[in-house]
């Protein structure tokens, strides 16, 4: 499956397991060299990530497919959204990247929600991007937003708690209309990967759906890294998974666990699955 590197730890206190703060500038160098030596296919950055950006373009990305956000989010002028774009690429050194995202879009529902759809779509016939689309949360109102504003790719939440898109049948509409997916939070920010005693107490009412994902996983011999990624692969709907790192030994890792083709254990799309919103939505978490 194609990775998509995101970026927002490289200028950011990013993840409920990042112990670590924000890399120094060797190991970002350290990680993009290895995703260069890899050919990871995307990275996935935005202007409200610090200087992610920046961090991108002095590194070069001539090698690999950049997305990024809208920096405007919500104003009635049509000149905001295409200056945040000339901005991100100017910084970005680039005249076209592969793809910009609306990062909020319930403002698609709002008053503006014609002039923002009008910007994206003039900036892909102006070649300045080559997909246009939106990062979605959950599946609320998803039917009135995508029968007004069908996107040429989409970035979805999934894991191996959380299935709402696969459930809801959504995850095949997107395949069936042929809408590129990109899946994030496999690892729902480190949590799934965190030892029990370091879990802060924010997730206590949950312990029992983590403990139960590691104790399966131990009863298998499989990693819980391994298991979240195989999990995701399994999906023939998914093109690609987006994921952060803070070491390049844990981006190492990703690249081994996603380059296994052969499997001695069998995938389970709902043996973990929960519609617990205060565990499966970050923006929940206290």
């Amino acid at each position: 499956m194609k990775l998509c590197l995101g970026t927002a730890s490289f200028d950011m206190d990013y993840g409920v397991s990042n112990t670590s703060g924000i890399p120094r500038t060797k190991e970002i160098n350290e990680i993009l060299n290895l995703a260069k030596e890899n050919n990871i296919s995307f990275l996935d950055t935005a202007p409200s990530y610090g200087n992610a950006q920046k961090i991108i373009s002095d590194f070069g990305a001539e090698w690999t497919n950049l997305i990024t956000k809208l920096g405007v989010e919500n104003s009635p002028r049509r000149s905001d959204y295409l200056n945040s774009l000339h901005n991100s690429l100017k910084i970005l050194k680039k005249s076209e990247i592969y793809g910009i995202l609306i990062h909020r879009p319930e403002f698609l529902e709002g008053a503006n929600k014609k002039v923002i759809w009008s910007s994206l779509r003039e900036m892909k016939s102006n070649n300045m991007v080559n997909k246009i689309g939106y990062s979605l949360y959950d599946t609320e109102n998803l039917g009135e937003i995508y029968n007004q504003f069908k996107p040429d790719f989409i970035q979805i939440p999934m894991n191996v708690f959380d299935t709402r898109f696969y459930d809801s049948l959504w995850l095949q509409k997107f395949k069936d209309d042929g809408v590129e997916v990109f899946v994030r939070s496999i690892f729902l920010q480190g949590l799934l990967l965190m030892e029990e005693k370091k879990i802060d107490n924010y997730f206590v009412p949950w312990k029992y759906h983590l403990r139960q994902f590691h104790t399966y996983c131990h009863s298998i011999g499989v990693k819980p890294i391994d298991y979240c990624i195989q999990f995701i692969k399994s999906f023939s709907e998914i093109d690609a998974f987006i994921f952060g790192v803070q070491k390049k030994s844990e981006l190492q890792e990703v690249i081994h666990y996603n380059s296994s083709s052969e499997l001695s254990y069998k995938i389970s799309k709902s043996k973990f699955s929960t519609t617990e919103k205060g565990l499966i939505d970050p923006r929940n978490w206290k």
